[in-house]
């Protein structure tokens, strides 16, 4: 919420400006008021050559009042908690088991099943890797993304239908 007082610069006094903001510390800053203590202020403050240089960069008084609050910080769930990179990385349970399995597949292929061939609409993965990834900066997702179309088809009914006679 923002504030409904201001510091005016001419007499250093503290404005109640309400709703009205900037037009009533212009209205304040006209007033009688403001003139007499503005005139007071100079006769009491020392000439400006005298000042320090510290009085040079004090803070000065905004014109403009902040129309935005800060957001709240953000504190961490353990405040005590600190943050290692020794403890690395989290392995998901459920992906070591998909790779367990898939593994156990692999291992299950017998040996005697005949290579493919370049006939074979699978055969578009049997390429070099380093042809698969895109260039620094760029998402690898397009390269997949079209190899996956040409082996298996557009769409999920196609991929359905072209994997059993792919492997066989």
């Amino acid at each position: 919420m923002a504030s409904s007082t201001l510091d005016c610069p001419d007499c250093k006094r503290t404005v109640h400006i309400g709703l009205g903001g900037n037009k009533n510390l212009k209205i304040h800053r006209k007033s009688k008021t403001c003139h007499t203590d503005m005139k007071a202020n100079q006769l009491s403050r020392p000439s400006k050559l005298n000042q320090s240089l510290h009085a040079f960069f004090r803070p000065q008084v905004p014109l403009n009042p902040s129309t935005v609050t800060a957001p709240p910080p953000i504190h961490a769930n353990d405040p005590g908690a600190k943050a290692s990179v020794s403890a690395g990385p989290k392995i998901c349970p459920m992906a070591t088991q998909l790779l367990r399995d898939l593994e156990a597949a692999v291992k299950q292929i017998p040996d005697e099943k005949p290579m493919g061939t370049q006939e074979n609409p699978l055969s578009i993965f049997a390429v070099d890797l380093h042809t698969c990834i895109a260039e620094p900066g760029e998402d690898d997702w397009p390269i997949l993304n079209r190899m996956l179309k040409m082996g298996f088809g557009w769409g999920k009914a196609e991929m359905a239908a072209a994997i059993p006679d792919m492997l066989n």
